[in-house]
Parts: C-alpha cells; structure tokens; sequence
C-alpha cells in the first residue's frame, strides 16, 4: 500500500528480496521442479502514482498515443469517488486570500551572494517572504477570525482545520502567535464554546530548532495527533508531516502558507476531503505569495484525477545511465584516484591522509579547469570582457552536472527495472559525491559561470536584440530589488552564439532525416500497407491510418536503438 512513497528504493528492493525468498521455501517443501521458477505476485496500491511508480508497478500500454506507455492495472478515479459520493471534491471551494489585504509586502533590498542564479534568488525571496513576522502576523489574524466565526461551526458545531507551512521555524512562529491572539478572543467571553480547541504543532525533530514536544505541553506526537482526533474543535500545524496518509473526516478547512504543485499538491488537499456525517464541503484557502496553488492544484488535478498515463521509457534511461558512466569512468579524476582510494576502503588505515589528498587533487583541477575558460575566453576575443564571452561551462561544471544527472537517472530507474550492480556500486557513487562537495564548497551550489544572450528576430528586418542581466558592484541588487538591464553586448559574441546554436540544429536535424529515412524504408517492404496505398479508392483514410499504425508498431518493436524509438514515440504521430 501506498507505493508512491513506501516501496520505492532499498524499501522496495528488500520487499522484492523477501517474496523471492519465501517463493523458494515454497518451492523447496513442495519439491517443485526448478523449472517451474513459479514467483508470487506484488500488488501496489496508490492513489496518486508517478511516471516512475506507474512504470514499476503498471502494465504496458499501446494506444493511440504511443508516447504513452504505461498504465495502471486498474483504476478507481478520483473523479469516479467523487461522483459516486466516497469523497468530497477538494477543488470546488479553493479560496485564494491575497497577502496583500491583510499585509503589503515591503521592497526586498537582497544582496546576494556572487553567482546565485534566478532560481536561488527567487529561494531567498522566497524565504524572507513567508517568514516575515509581520506577515505571519497578519495571516494569524485572518485564520483565527475564520476559525471562529465558520471554521468551527462547520459539521454541525464539530469542523477543524490543518495550517501548512513551508519550514519548522515559521511553523514554530504561527503556533505562538496563534494561540497568542486566540487567547486573546477567548478571554472576551464570546467563544468559550471552543476553549479546550487545541492549537497544536507536528512536524520533525532536528537539532536547531526546540523539540515538538516541548511546543505541545509535553505531549508525544501520538498523544498530540490523538487529543487532536478527540477534540470537538482544533488546529494542527503541519510543516511536512501528516500530509499523506493523514485520515480526520472531521478537517473542514486547509490553510495554505506554503507553495505545493504535482502529486505533492493532490496529497496535501486531499487531507479534508474525507467524508463524514453532515459534511457538506470542504474549503481550500490559498495564502501562497501571489497564489500561485491555484494553478498549480488545477493543473495537478487535470493529471492526475482522471488516470496517469506515464511515457517512460526505461530501457532509453538505462541506454543513458550506460552512456555516462562510461564517460565519468574515463574521466582524469576517475582514472588516477578511483582505484586507490576504492582499496583503502577495505582497510582504514591510511585513508583519512589519501582522501584529504585526493579532495585537494579535485580543488586543484576544478580552479584550473576555471582558469582554462578564462584563458579560453581571453585569446578569443581579447577585446571583450570575460563576463560576456563566458557562454559554455567549463569543464569542471561540466562534470558537476554529468555527476547530478547520473544520481538523478540512477533513482528514476530504481527499481523498474534491473541494470549492472556496477552502476549502483557505493564506492563509484561515494567517489563523485566527493567531487560534488569539494565543488560545493568551492564555488556554492548554485555557481553558473554562464551568460544568457536573448536573441530577438524583428519580423520583417531580421533584427537581433541582444542584453544581459548585471548586478551592482558587491553581487547586489540595485535598491528595487529589481534586475538592470544592459543592452549592446559584442555583436561577436551573438554570432558566435548563434552558430553555434545553428550547429547543434544542424546535426540534430541530420540525426532526424536519418531516423525518418530509415522509417519510410521500413514501409516499403510492408507489400499489404503498399498496396492499400496503391489503391485508395477502395479503402478510407482511417483504414489506411490503422494499417500504417501495425506497420508502425513493427518498426518500433525492432529497433534496436532506444533513443530512436523514443523519437518517434514523442512524435505523436495522427
């Protein structure tokens, strides 16, 4: 059950393991044949399943879309439980609540750190956002008004209601200044109704925050998620807790301070759209900065609530896993270190001198892969200033980004299906981990030495527009917090980036014709589709069409070449 988040990894692996045993102590007292090999099967259960999940554990799917290739065995749709009464719909009543009305937000004067990207900053801005307190003190107001004056009278005088947040620290700053002001209302004598309502707080322990506990009067979580059940009335504050698999008939409302989208979206929602007696709705109130869970919980819905239909394509992933580790096995690094320090593993001593050698060899060859750009950079275009020919990586970012996309590509396929133990090994992994870190720690984690030319055609002129993005002296902002534009960057540097682009088209687009020309001579040797097409008079376009889908899903099936077949599944071809 719950297999979007319980059997995926070394929990899935293991589940897989422990059938298998107990398959063959079956087999081996009831002296089955060896033949046989019969294996039991594994069901999943989820209500929300990935691309991955649905490639684990779905079936293969061949419609009319052939980039879709995976579907559930069976489903029961969101949409079918609400429409047969099971379950409530959480996106009829999502109630976007504007910070701004309660709380202006103030211009953020940033200074950030040298080569943070857009999406760093944006996580900056992000952060000094939801965790200022006097938007927190605004927000405090508004669900306090709300839950007394509707929230606590929904299901006939018994609703409750879940706050997520986006971090333990605010979480921990809302708790306080919700039962601040709810104290403050409930010594006028006007709600004495909801005194024993409790405010509590979950989520999971670490060292630089106070415990959970000492935030609940002492209360273990079970004790604190149980009186919260018992109650009449209540909130409960969640940072990342309790939004799967969270089952209370009786939350009415979810207050929304934090940004959610996917599968992530449908599992938080879903938490008040359980049904109970006298239950009538359940509300979502979006306080996202500029509410951007509207669009988010729509588009999650659209995928999901109906039925997933995944285009993963393992075997083209596992071409790719191939293709990399073999690149990062030729690399200098690899081949001068990976030995010997993979042989000191097996004995200890020694190793902390090898691997503080090792670390400083990786420093050394990351600052001098820098160099090398720049001196790159410098003899093309002795002209120009370092900052905007500096288009490419360099080779150390290079590899930093080979190194994620083989981690990445590595948990994807987990579990799918099985692939050489050499590219799960733990030294190899742990080998490039280092790599990572000491880069990290060089130049942070969001170093991009790159420069984005934004390349603008005029219609009827042809014109190129080029500009760059600069910052104050300092890595700042300019006061507004806003971006400065500069335009009239070196008319070279566009042409050359713009041949280069041009190349990279160019040798796609031969790649392309090869793989189309290798279809249409497929065709050919198909006599019946050949001849249907000779005579069309005697056939209509959808029998034509069928006929060449046969033919089409016979190629596919024999080539041998992956990323060809992915190319013409992501064609669609109508």
């Amino acid at each position: 059950d719950e297999i979007h988040r319980s059997n995926t990894g070394e929990n899935h692996n293991e589940m897989i393991s422990l059938f298998d045993e107990l398959q063959n102590v079956f087999d081996e007292e009831g002296k089955k044949s060896p033949k046989t090999n019969k294996k039991n099967l594994i069901i999943g259960f989820t209500a929300t399943p990935s691309q991955n999940i649905l490639a684990r554990f779905g079936e293969y799917y061949r419609g009319e879309n052939l980039n879709q290739l995976w579907k559930p065995f069976d489903a029961y749709t969101m949409k079918e439980a609400i429409n047969d009464g099971y379950i409530l719909d959480p996106t009829e009543h999502i109630i976007p609540v504007p910070a701004k009305m309660y709380y202006e937000i103030p211009n953020l004067n940033l200074i950030y750190k040298s080569g943070d990207d857009e999406e760093r900053k944006y996580g900056v801005r992000k952060d000094l956002i939801y965790g200022n307190k006097e938007r927190v003190d605004a927000i405090s107001d508004f669900i306090v008004n709300r839950l007394l004056s509707l929230v606590y009278g929904k299901i006939r005088g018994t609703g409750k209601a879940m706050l997520a947040v986006s971090s333990i620290p605010i979480a921990i700053e809302y708790c306080k200044t919700i039962r601040g002001k709810m104290e403050t209302k409930l010594n006028t004598g006007r709600y004495d109704n909801y005194r024993n309502a409790p405010i509590s707080i979950v989520y999971s322990d670490r060292q630089d925050v106070p415990k959970s506990k000492s935030l609940n009067y002492n209360a273990s979580e079970e004790k604190v998620i149980s009186d919260f059940k018992a109650a009449k009335n209540g909130l409960i504050i969640v940072v990342d807790k309790l939004q799967t698999g969270f089952d209370e008939p009786k939350l009415h409302t979810l207050f929304l301070d934090k940004e959610i989208r996917d599968i992530n979206a449908i599992q938080t929602i879903s938490r008040v759209n359980r049904t109970v007696k006298y239950k009538e709705d359940c509300h979502i109130i979006d306080l996202s900065h500029n509410n951007v869970n509207i669009l988010n919980i729509r588009e999650a819905f659209k995928i999901y609530c109906d039925m997933v239909i995944s285009d993963m394509e393992p075997m083209t992933i596992k071409v790719i896993i191939e293709r990399i580790y073999k690149t990062l096995t030729f690399e200098v690094l690899f081949k001068k270190w990976f030995d010997t320090y993979q042989g000191s593993l097996l004995n200890s001593t020694g190793n902390t001198n090898l691997v503080m050698s090792m670390e400083e060899d990786f420093r050394r060859w990351i600052t001098d892969a820098l160099k090398r750009k720049q001196a790159e950079s410098e003899k093309e275009l002795e002209s120009t200033s370092k900052n905007e020919i500096a288009d490419t990586d360099d080779d150390a970012l290079k590899l930093k980004k080979l190194i994620n996309e083989y981690f990445h590509t590595i948990t994807l396929i987990n579990g799918i299906i099985e692939i050489d133990a050499k590219y799960q090994d733990l030294d190899f992994i742990d080998f490039w981990k280092r790599f990572i870190y000491v880069y990290d720690n060089l130049y942070g984690k969001n170093r991009n030495n790159t420069i984005t030319i934004n390349v603008i055609y005029d219609d009827d002129l042809g014109l190129v527009v080029a500009s760059e993005t600069s910052e104050t002296e300092g890595g700042g902002s300019n006061q507004k917090g806003k971006k400065k534009q500069q335009s009239g960057s070196d008319p070279l540097a566009i042409i050359n980036k713009l041949n280069e682009s041009e190349k990279q088209k160019g040798e796609k687009i031969e790649e392309w014709r090869k793989y189309i020309y290798d279809l249409f001579d497929f065709l050919k040797t198909d006599e019946k589709l050949i001849a249907k097409i000779n005579t069309p008079d005697h056939f209509t376009r959808e029998e034509l069409y069928k006929e060449f889908k046969k033919t089409l899903r016979k190629f596919l099936r024999k080539a041998n070449d992956p990323i060809k077949r992915k190319f013409f599944e992501e064609l669609k071809i109508h």
